[in-house]
């Protein structure tokens, strides 16, 4: 991957969350690392929590086709 090889370091940064900018398009790569504390299961919980909100509120939204 161009990424890992630092082959795109001249490429713009977009940090996540609060300071996302949503002008700045393409596909965007997150690096992190395993350590004692991180507990992999948690995680995977959180991630498949977190998608199945998205889903509740995504059915919830309310379509019209014109």
């Amino acid at each position: 991957m161009d990424f890992l090889k630092g082959v795109c370091d001249q490429n713009p940064v977009n940090f996540m969350g609060i300071a996302a900018s949503s002008k700045i398009r393409g596909v965007f790569y997150v690096k992190f690392e395993l350590n004692e504390d991180y507990n992999l299961n948690e995680f995977i919980g959180f991630v498949f929590r977190r998608i199945s909100s998205l889903i509740v509120d995504i059915v919830k939204l309310d379509f019209h086709l014109i």
